[in-house]
C-alpha cells in the first residue's frame, strides 16, 4: 500500500488486466488507466480534441485511437500522431504489491514558457483548439494580455505579407478588454488569433526589407519620398522610406502623420480599409509596445500601394461629381494653420447639416469651421456620430449586404477620430472631409428611415431589471426576428442608467458566438469608443442602438467557429463533455 497524498488508488492489476481499462474521477478529470503491452498506462479520459472518452477507443502496438474523428496518439507519452487533436495528458503510476495507484496532477504541469511555446506551434500549425488552450492558460497564470498580443501580433507580422482581418481583431480586443468578463476574453483572443494564424496559413514568410543607411533625411523629405513611392505603387521604396522614418520618429507625430497623410492623397481609399486597417497598426502598438514598429507597419505597404481611392472609381461622381468639390476644399484649407488654435466650439445644428442632402453645403461647412478653429476632433466625434446615425435608422427593407455601406463608414470616422487624438495637420484633417461625404453617400440607406425602438416599442413594458434586460438581448439574438426586440432592451438599459460594462460584455459575447466576419466585432470596438465620447447624454443610447441593430441583422448562424473555443475551456476546467462518462 502507497502512502502518498498525492496519489489515488485504482485497482488490482488482476482487475486492470481482465478488463483491459479502466476509468476513474480523477482529482479534476476522469482517468482512463490502460493494461498494454505488460504495462500500466494512464492517461486524461477526454480526448483532447472534442472530449469523447478515450476508454471506447482501441489500443493497438501502443497507438490509442479514438475513433469519433480517428485521432491517434502514442499512449504512453500522450503525444499526437494526428496534430489536429492535440496531446493528452498523462499520468505517473505506481504499483505497489499488485495494487495500482495514479497520480491525482497530470505529468505536464505548464509554465508561461510551456504556453508561450505551444502558442506558437499552435499558430505554426493553424490549430485553432491548441492556441485557444494556450491562450487560457497564459491567463490562467497571470500573464498579462498584451504579452500574448504581442505574441500573436508578431508572429503574424512575420508569416504573412500583407494587413488581414486577424490583425485588425488584435487591437479591437485589447480595446475592448476592460469591458469584458473572463470567459468573454477568452472567445475574443482566441477569435483573433485563429483569424491571424489562418491569414498566416500556407503563405511564405514575409521578405525583409530594410531602412536606408543614410541617416541624413530629413522628415520632410522621406515624407515626401513616401508619398511619391505609394503614388506610384512602388511598394520596395515605401516600405524602404517607411522603416527610415520609423527608426527616426518611434512613437511621435511624425510617423503618424507621414503614414496618414499618405493615405489621405487618396479619398476614402479601399472604402476606408487602408485607413482603417492603419489605425488598428497604431492601436496594436499602443498595446505591445511602439519598439516593435518596425515589425507591425510593413505589413501595410502592398495595401496602401495598392489602395484605389473614390477618385479612381465612379460611386461618388453621381449624381453630383463629388471629387473635385472635396479637392477644392482640400486646397482651401491647406492656405490656412489648422493646428494653431482649437477654441470654437461645434456650432449647434452640425449634424443636421451633416445628414443633410447638400454635399457642397457639408463640405463648405466644415472648411468655415476649421478656420474658425474648432477642435478638428470634436468634428470627427460628430462626424463618427453621425455614420452610427445611419446605422440606428438603417431600415429591414434593405439588403443585408447594404450594411457594409455605413459599417464602413462609421469604422473609418472613428480612426479618423482616433488618428486625430494623436496628431493633427493639414494631411490628416483631409480625412474628416472623406468621412463626411461617405455618410452623405450612404444617405439612401436611411430611405424609408427606421424608427428608434421607443418609437415603435414602449420601453415602459419592458423589465427593469440589468439581468433581464442583458438575457433578453441573448433571447431575442437567438430567433430571426425584429431587430427592435435587440435594440429596445439595449435602449431601456441604458435609459436606466445600469453599469455600461455588462452591457458590452453581453454584445461581445453575442457578436463573438456567432459565425461572423470581423466587422461585427470592429463595429461592436468602434461603437464602444464613441459612446465613451458622449457617455450620459443621448447620443450613447444612439450609438449602441446601431451597433446593436447591425448585429442583430446578422443573426444568428451556426455558432460552429467558436466551438473549439468552449471545448478549450470545458477541458481545461476538468469538465465531463459527455454525460455518460
Amino acid at each position: 500500500m502507497i502512502n502518498d497524498p498525492d496519489f489515488i488508488y485504482v485497482a488490482t492489476l488482476d482487475d486492470l488486466r481482465e478488463k483491459e481499462v479502466i476509468v476513474i474521477s480523477g482529482e479534476d478529470r476522469p482517468i482512463a488507466i490502460f493494461w498494454n503491452g505488460g504495462k500500466v498506462l494512464a492517461v486524461d479520459n477526454r480526448c483532447p480534441h472534442l472530449g469523447f472518452p478515450l476508454h471506447q477507443g482501441t489500443v493497438k502496438d501502443g497507438i490509442l485511437t479514438c475513433h469519433w474523428h480517428h485521432a491517434r496518439f502514442d499512449l504512453s507519452s500522450g503525444c499526437a500522431f494526428d496534430l489536429f487533436a492535440d496531446d493528452v495528458p498523462t499520468y505517473q503510476v505506481k504499483v505497489d504489491d499488485d495494487e495500482i495507484y495514479i497520480a491525482k496532477l497530470t505529468n505536464e504541469q505548464p509554465t508561461k514558457e510551456y504556453y508561450l511555446n505551444r502558442l506558437k506551434r499552435g499558430l505554426e500549425q493553424n490549430i485553432a483548439l491548441i492556441q485557444a488552450k494556450s491562450i487560457i492558460g497564459l491567463l490562467e497564470t497571470g500573464v498579462d494580455f498584451r504579452d500574448i498580443v504581442r505574441e500573436i501580433a508578431l508572429f503574424g507580422a512575420s508569416n504573412h505579407d500583407n494587413w488581414q482581418d486577424g490583425m485588425t481583431l488584435l487591437p479591437a480586443v485589447a480595446n475592448l478588454w476592460p469591458y469584458l468578463s473572463k470567459d468573454t476574453k477568452i472567445y475574443a483572443l482566441s477569435l483573433a488569433s485563429r483569424r491571424l494564424s489562418s491569414n498566416c496559413a500556407g503563405m511564405p514568410a514575409r521578405r525583409e526589407r530594410y531602412p536606408l543607411r543614410s541617416d541624413q533625411n530629413e522628415a520632410e523629405q522621406l515624407e515626401r519620398w513616401f508619398k511619391h513611392w505609394v503614388l506610384v505603387r512602388h511598394r520596395d521604396g515605401a516600405e524602404r522610406t517607411l522603416l527610415t522614418a520609423a527608426i527616426k520618429s518611434q512613437n511621435s507625430p511624425i510617423i503618424n502623420d507621414l503614414v496618414f497623410g499618405t493615405i489621405t492623397d487618396r479619398i476614402y481609399s479601399t472604402t476606408g480599409h487602408t485607413l482603417d486597417f492603419a489605425n488598428k497598426s497604431f492601436e496594436i502598438l499602443k498595446a505591445i509596445g511602439w519598439d516593435h514598429l518596425e515589425k507591425i507597419l510593413p505589413t501595410l505597404v502592398s495595401g496602401i500601394c495598392n489602395a484605389r481611392g473614390e477618385e479612381e472609381s465612379s460611386s461618388w461622381r453621381n449624381p453630383i461629381d463629388l471629387i473635385p468639390e472635396i479637392r477644392k476644399i482640400e486646397e482651401e484649407l491647406y492656405k490656412y494653420n489648422l493646428e494653431s488654435n482649437k477654441i470654437a466650439k461645434v456650432p449647434s445644428g452640425l449634424n443636421d447639416i451633416l445628414l443633410g442632402n447638400d454635399p457642397n453645403l457639408i463640405l463648405n461647412t466644415l472648411k468655415d469651421i476649421l478656420i474658425r478653429g474648432v477642435d478638428p476632433t470634436e468634428i470627427a466625434k460628430n462626424i463618427a456620430y453621425t455614420a452610427a446615425l445611419r446605422m440606428a435608422h438603417f431600415p429591414e427593407s434593405n439588403d443585408i449586404n447594404d450594411w457594409f455601406g455605413p459599417l464602413h463608414t462609421f469604422t473609418y470616422s472613428n480612426a479618423i477620430y482616433q488618428i486625430l487624438k494623436r496628431s493633427i495637420n493639414y494631411n490628416t484633417i483631409r480625412g474628416i472631409l472623406h468621412g463626411a461625404m461617405s455618410v452623405y453617400v450612404d444617405r439612401f440607406l436611411n430611405i424609408p428611415k427606421a424608427k428608434f425602438p421607443d418609437e415603435r416599442i414602449d420601453l415602459e413594458s419592458l423589465s427593469t431589471e440589468s439581468d433581464e434586460l442583458l438575457e433578453s438581448i441573448f433571447e431575442n439574438l437567438d430567433r430571426r426576428q425584429s431587430w427592435d426586440t435587440v435594440t429596445a432592451p439595449v435602449s431601456r438599459y441604458i435609459r436606466l442608467q445600469h453599469p455600461v460594462e455588462p452591457l458590452i460584455d453581453t454584445l461581445a459575447k453575442a457578436t463573438l458566438r456567432e459565425d461572423l466576419d470581423f466587422h461585427k466585432l470592429q463595429c461592436l470596438e468602434a461603437g464602444v469608443q464613441q459612446a465613451q465620447l458622449w457617455a450620459g447624454q443621448p447620443e450613447e443610447e444612439h450609438i449602441y442602438i446601431a451597433v446593436s441593430r447591425h448585429l442583430a441583422a446578422h443573426c444568428p448562424t451556426r455558432r460552429a467557429e467558436s466551438q473549439m473555443t468552449r471545448t478549450a475551456i470545458r477541458l481545461h476546467r476538468g469538465e465531463p463533455l459527455y454525460e455518460e462518462i
